[in-house]
């Protein structure tokens, strides 16, 4: 037993006592949604002191006891849970929570004595909206929650007499009449994730869809010199997190901002909001929407509650300011909605690692020994001398860009990062990939000639051989504890190198130094390369020169990719999906010995960054499938294949819809994803609901994805309705059963 009595008084003045707690008493929630729980937590004591907290967790659709404990874990940086998770589901061994000067805590111990065996545990209870606690005949990864009820974990005790067979369980009751309120933390800018940008200057950008059930979202935004108007940094965060969509105009009054999504089913063109399902896409907009619009507030505060709220003049003519906020927020004017954000937010996920969580005491000096340098995205552009643009030909070198790990004996040297949410093996994922990890390997040239900012890409070529590779052993864990290793490969620090920017003549990024008229915006690091380019390919036609190398890319930033589907063992969700929260990289062996002392000999890995694979919507991975890298190279019409264009999407989009780049037609309606496989002859097509459902819908198709005005066939579909996430579903037959087409949905 850890805790004394005499610390309950110091954990009690935290805040003050709410004598028979409802909802509205809770000040520290987690999740999101429009089911509700309480959550409640009992450090019981021999004298029937009570000790007790409780948070509040929402959550859609179904939730367990044991999803709701995580994640409160994990969001009330006070509270530590010591648990274990095994086939059985989650164990816990005890809770910690820091009252200010004290600490609180109290865990399992089991003693035995002849054949009396007691100690402690924690029992679980459980009750219904307006019930009483009961026992939990269940574990907490199957008790699953009640809306409007709670859940409960006392620490008591328990003894077992083996000669009569007599168990005690102690007292289950948890003492919710003396229920503690957990204070939520004030949300400031270290509690931000994802960070766009680098410099020293920083503004928070909050985007309230102001959906009951559902909190704001803040993302970071860093810059150096003369800031950027607010249309940039959100033009810039948009373009860099995958989950987030942004819609805007221009008018003759400027930039006007028209919608906002989040994590969109399937990347649906109607903009919809962290994972729900399809409603009034107008509603959601809030573009023109009559009573519905986007407000906007810069603000001043040292933290989200104390900001201090005023209207914006529009994002062209709205400036961040170095320690400032920003909200975003859909409003209804007619009810007098506020146009200030009012809930309490949360930061966006990141893709990245987002904390190291250790790392080798042994490391490569001030230069290259900074573990917190994996966080974040891969490093895109290199400045000074002899810098420029991070590609397979020239690899992150510069200074507190990359952490080495020694090649020592010790098999202590590695670096371990946690990810802010569950890593997936997702079926949308591309190719298969679930995590790439990014160190500084590289392709060899075929000169030595140095690659400077502005050599043209297409006139450095590569060997037809060879390559720095420096291979990590990467293991990953769900808890930190138990480990599961790639110890046949893949390595880190090997294919493929970080390509920082994509090679995009046709729209560089003028900025980016001068005279730049090579490289674009930065390539996707969280979209992996196709696998099926092998080493063999770099030197040989079509991958001869650095150009073409960028173009098999694909758009992406490279990386090694890791699939979770390579450990049967690894557990599953209740949505029966692996997942991991942890990646860690060690040297990995040369499989040679130490001509001295004959011990094993170690490569030396660089480690960049940790990114999580963003799955992407079916007909998208569809295209990737059938439109192979080399197909890119050789159709002199798509070297710029993922460049996008004035409509804002890729040319192989363009190109797939039959669309010019140049412009968006009113008459085609972007195909979202296949309900199925090809099966039997037909394919069913989803297109997101529209309000033009009553107008005469046509398929067109083709098999020429290159030609931009190609003859399509027009075919009049089957339409099914509706499916259960509001998506329009068309029934199209098929020539062949294997038959590889692109479509697009003609509106008459």
């Amino acid at each position: 037993m850890k805790e004394s009595v005499g610390r309950v008084a110091a954990f009690l003045s935290l805040c003050a006592v709410a004598q028979g707690y409802t909802f509205d008493d809770i000040r520290f929630w987690v999740g999101e949604g429009t089911n509700r729980a309480a959550v409640v937590i009992d450090w019981g004591h021999e004298d029937g002191t009570p000790a007790v907290c409780v948070w509040g967790y929402r959550w859609n659709g179904n939730a367990t006891a044991a999803q709701a404990l995580l994640a409160i874990d994990e969001a009330d940086t006070k509270l530590t849970m010591d648990a274990t998770s095994s086939q059985y589901g989650l164990n816990v061994q005890g809770f910690t929570y820091d009252a200010g000067s004290e600490t609180f805590d109290a865990g399992s111990e089991d003693f035995f004595e002849g054949m009396l065996s007691f100690g402690t545990y924690w029992a679980l209870s459980s009750a219904g909206a307006g019930g009483e606690m009961q026992y939990a005949s269940v574990g907490a990864s199957s008790l699953a929650l009640a809306p409007g009820g709670r859940v409960g974990m006392k620490w008591t005790y328990y003894s077992f007499d083996y000669e009569t067979y007599a168990y005690d369980g102690g007292d289950p009751s948890i003492a919710e009449d003396a229920a503690v309120a957990a204070p939520a933390p004030d949300f400031t800018f270290d509690d931000i994730h994802y960070w766009v940008g680098e410099g020293t200057n920083r503004v928070a950008v909050v985007i309230d869809f102001n959906r009951n059930g559902y909190a704001p979202r803040v993302w970071g935004y860093r810059w150096d010199g003369t800031a950027p108007a607010m249309a940039a940094v959100i033009a810039a965060i948009a373009e860099e997190d995958n989950r987030l969509r942004y819609l805007s105009s221009q008018g003759s009054w400027g930039t006007s901002v028209d919608g906002f999504g989040y994590d969109l089913p399937d990347r649906a063109v109607t903009f919809q909001d962290d994972l729900s399902k399809a409603t009034d896409a107008t509603a959601l907009f809030g573009a023109y929407a009559g009573e519905l619009y986007w407000a906007q507030a810069p603000g001043v505060g040292p933290d989200f509650a104390s900001v201090k709220w005023t209207y914006g003049s529009g994002v062209d003519r709205d400036i961040p300011t170095d320690g400032g906020w920003y909200s975003f927020r859909l409003t209804n004017w007619m009810t007098g909605e506020s146009s200030y954000p009012s809930d309490s937010p949360l930061p966006a996920e990141t893709p990245y690692g987002w904390k190291v969580v250790s790392a080798s005491t042994e490391a490569a000096g001030a230069m290259y020994g900074a573990p917190s340098v994996v966080l974040g995205r891969p490093l895109d552009y290199m400045k000074g001398q002899w810098g420029g643009p991070v590609s397979p030909y020239n690899p992150v070198w510069t200074a507190g860009a990359i952490y080495t790990l020694e090649n020592t004996v010790d098999t202590n040297s590695h670096v371990t990062i946690a990810f802010d949410h569950r890593v997936y093996d997702d079926p949308a994922n591309p190719y298969g990939l679930d995590f790439l990890v990014f160190g500084n390997s590289l392709f060899t040239g075929s000169t030595t000639d140095y690659y400077s900012e502005t050599t043209d890409p297409a006139a450095v070529s590569f060997a037809t051989s060879g390559g720095g590779d420096e291979p990590g052993l990467v293991e990953v864990s769900q808890d930190g504890t138990t480990w599961y290793a790639y110890a046949s490969g893949p390595y880190a620090d090997t294919a493929f190198p970080t390509l920082g920017r994509l090679y995009d003549p046709a729209n560089p990024d003028t900025p980016l130094f001068t005279g730049n008229t090579w490289w674009g915006r930065r390539a996707d690091a969280t979209l992996p390369v196709d696998p099926a380019i092998r080493r063999e390919d770099i030197g040989t036609a079509p991958v001869r020169t650095l150009a073409d190398l960028c173009i098999a890319y694909n758009g992406s930033a490279g990386g090694t990719g890791f699939d979770l589907a390579d450990f049967p063992d690894l557990p599953a969700d209740e949505t029966g999906r692996k997942w991991i929260r942890f990646v860690r990289v060690k040297p990995a062996p040369t499989g040679e010995v130490d001509d001295d002392d004959g011990s094993p000999t170690y490569y030396s890995p660089e480690v960049d960054a940790v990114a999580d694979v963003a799955p992407l919507p079916s007909y998208e991975n569809w295209v990737r499938s059938n439109y192979s890298w080399k197909t890119v190279l050789t159709a002199p019409e798509s070297r710029a294949k993922d460049a996008v264009s004035a409509n804002g999407r890729s040319n192989a989009e363009n190109a797939a819809l039959g669309l010019a780049p140049d412009a968006v037609s009113s008459d085609v309606l972007r195909i979202s994803g296949f309900k199925s496989d090809f099966k039997g002859g037909v394919a069913r097509i989803l297109v997101p609901g529209a309000d033009r459902i009553d107008d005469l819908i046509r398929v067109a198709s083709a098999t020429n994805l290159a030609a931009v005005t190609a003859n399509w066939s027009v075919e009049l579909p089957v339409y099914l309705g509706q499916d259960e996430g509001g998506e329009n579903v068309f029934e199209i037959p098929l020539a062949d059963a294997d038959d590889a087409r692109f479509y697009r949905i003609v509106v008459e």
